[in-house]
């Protein structure tokens, strides 16, 4: 109890204060039971009763510190509150509520009134006993009903008492109006006192808020002064801007953080907790609510008509502070987008391919809207479908799981949907597409936006990022997103151009296998990373026998069906892995990257030339293909050129070749 603190320190100084707390076997500061706004227990309090007894010798210290009670708060709201009653009379007619402001364990009510004298009942219910302490402390506070309004203090007698065996204590209060101007005088000199400081209140606030980058701190200052000007034993100050998870709680007398949440949860819904009486007002502005403030008192108390006002004053500092913070908040991240997407720009300037153009994406995706998984899939022409190419935040199994997938039309509507009407997506766990919800609980997430790439109305690929906790405001994050789709769509397009290009330069257009020059391209890649001595490299050089009567019997379009053909009979007799070229009109090149020897090359070169020899069908034609195939193996590929092994590989199939037409002209075929 602060009025305790303040009466022993000017009767005793700092030290009988020290004294105070030492003898009651305070835990709490000084500052902490001096706080104006502070609420003590009922145990508490006598403790504190009872040190400052001993510490002054006087038997009547109760009534002493109430007849102090008032004057602490001459310049305050609660102060206001009463004097704007109009006087002493009406003041006692309201002793319920205002008794609330002191104690939330006796109850005051006014048994009779009249101009000058009252008389007041005043009850501590069990299992409380009441003390005489407060016995003495309630008659000095009743004594002060009169000075509020300028008067002199007024007289106050016990005329029955629980602390005696009665069943309550009962008050008659009687005062004297003089009205001479002295009264007057003292009257707007305590106006003038609150009028003062309610402005330094709200200036102090006013300057917090300008002080003050940080949104907490300016909620925090909020609360605490709400409870100077609307006393109660708790404050709750529930609020949530624009990309908040969960609602900003700020209170005070509550035993716990989650009661005080609890609270706020009720107040934000429209409801209030089943205990105790509340009064709420919101915290808003002209544009937009941001929540709620709220004062509460135990059941069987109510508030004065005035306190809705100074609480909806508070709200609305509250509600500007939070107005410009999200305006302040919302020019961030309009800078941070644009600069993201200016280095998102750079950086695709200089991709040339899908894996570095969805590297980048998935990584600037996550970072911008704060996303706890992200990836992103391409457009795939021979799957038809969206391929995964690259991926970020997953757990490693997740993504070894998610790698390369392929999402097609059959898969989901939504990508049916997507490809008729590119457009973002948003959704979770309650969504009815079984295959979305399936990729959510593999991914760990309970919400996902996607976001398409879009050139020329085509369909290219999807930027898509995951939320475990999903956040309370989404058209910010669709818009970042979208953002970053739009600044991507013109190198999703470039790259797939380029890949186009480049797969038109190092492929044969015919077969579409790789061409020489692809060829060369993989052999590089092939003989630079083969360096460990156990890998050996093998190239397998196919030439088609008896290809040449084909085309001049059939005719070369016949031929380029039968070189189809026989394309696709290489590539299913090789193995996984393996690179099959088309390097001439009837030539053919089998690199195979890893093998064990030469064992393993002449084993597949047996399957190559079995798969290729044989019948193919023109039409109602059948015609017959031979071919000869030369084998290459080097144990040291790192020492050795692709040129070298064609070389090897030729003269092995030219060998074949002379010995196939030797035996031929002896058997006189």
């Amino acid at each position: 109890m602060s009025v305790i603190v303040s009466y022993i320190r000017s009767v005793a100084g700092d030290a009988g204060v020290a004294r105070l707390l030492e003898l009651a076997g305070e835990t709490r500061s000084v500052e902490e039971i001096a706080a104006t706004t502070a609420w003590s227990s009922y145990d508490q309090a006598n403790a504190l009763m009872g040190a400052a007894r001993e510490i002054t010798g006087d038997g009547l210290v109760g009534r002493r510190i109430g007849e102090t009670l008032l004057r602490q708060h001459a310049g305050t709201e609660v102060a206001a509150l009463l004097r704007s009653l109009g006087s002493p009379r009406e003041v006692l007619r309201n002793i319920a509520e205002t008794a609330a402001k002191y104690s939330t364990v006796t109850t005051m009510t006014p048994i009779e009134l009249h101009d000058g004298d009252a008389l007041v009942e005043a009850r501590t219910a069990a299992p409380i006993i009441r003390s005489r302490y407060f016995c003495d402390y309630t008659a000095g506070v009743l004594s002060q009903a009169a000075p509020l309004f300028g008067l002199d203090d007024a007289d106050v007698d016990e005329l029955e008492c629980q602390t005696r065996g009665d069943g309550r204590c009962l008050y008659r209060v009687r005062w004297v109006d003089h009205g001479d101007a002295a009264q007057q005088v003292e009257h707007l000199r305590m106006q003038l006192a609150l009028l003062t400081n309610r402005f330094e209140q709200l200036q102090a606030t006013a300057a917090t808020l300008m002080s003050s980058n940080d949104v907490d701190e300016v909620l925090t200052a909020v609360t605490s002064r709400a409870g100077s000007a609307v006393r109660a034993p708790q404050f709750v100050l529930a609020v949530e801007l624009r990309g908040d998870r969960v609602p900003r709680v700020h209170s005070d007398g509550f035993a716990s953080e989650a009661e005080a949440r609890g609270a706020a949860d009720a107040f934000l819904r429209g409801a209030s907790p089943a205990d105790g009486v509340s009064l709420v007002v919101p915290v808003e502005t002209s544009r937009r609510r941001f929540g709620v403030l709220a004062a509460m008192f135990p059941t069987g108390y109510r508030f004065f008509p005035q306190e809705r006002d100074l609480l909806a004053a508070y709200a609305g500092q509250a509600a500007a502070a939070l107005e410009a913070a999200e305006a302040l908040e919302e020019a961030r991240r309009q800078n941070e987008t644009s600069r993201a997407l200016f280095h998102l720009a750079q950086s695709l300037a200089q991709v040339s391919t899908r894996g570095e153009l969805a590297a980048e994406l998935v990584t600037t995706g996550r970072r911008l809207v704060n996303g706890d998984v992200a990836s992103v899939m391409l457009w795939d022409e021979e799957a038809l479908g969206l391929r995964m190419h690259a991926l970020e935040g997953f757990a490693p199994d997740t993504a070894m799981f998610l790698d390369g997938l392929v999402i097609r039309e059959a898969d989901t509507p939504a990508l049916e949907a997507m490809l008729r009407d590119p457009a973002p997506l948003l959704f979770d766990l309650t969504t009815d597409d079984d295959f979305l919800r399936t990729l959510l609980l593999v991914s760990a997430v309970a919400q996902a936006a996607v976001v398409p790439l879009v050139a020329r109305g085509e369909l290219l690929g999807i930027v898509s990022v995951g939320f475990a906790d999903p956040p309370t405001s989404t058209d910010d994050l669709i818009e970042r997103l979208a953002g970053i789709a739009s600044c991507a769509a013109t190198s999703a397009e470039n790259v797939r151009l380029l890949e186009s290009v480049k797969h038109q330069a190092t492929h044969d257009p015919l077969t579409g296998l790789v061409n020489a020059r692809g060829l060369g391209d993989r052999a590089t890649a092939v003989f630079d990373g083969a360096t460990a001595p156990s890998t050996a490299v093998g190239v397998l050089f196919v030439d088609l026998d008896h290809f040449k009567p084909i085309n001049d019997t059939y005719g070369h379009e016949a031929g380029d069906q039968v070189l189809r053909e026989v394309a696709r009979r290489l590539a299913g007799a090789t193995r996984s892995g393996d690179i099959v070229a088309r390097i001439g009109g009837d030539e053919f090149v089998v690199l195979l990257p890893s093998t064990t020897g030469p064992a393993e090359v002449e084993a597949v070169a047996e399957r190559v030339e079995r798969a290729v020899a044989g019948a193919y069908q023109l039409g109602a034609t059948t015609v017959y293909l031979g071919a000869s195939v030369g084998a290459a193996t080097v144990d040291d590929p790192a020492n050795v050129g692709l040129r070298d092994l064609l070389r090897m590989a030729d003269a092995a199939m030219y060998e074949q070749k002379l010995e196939r037409r030797s035996v031929d002209s002896i058997s006189g075929r």
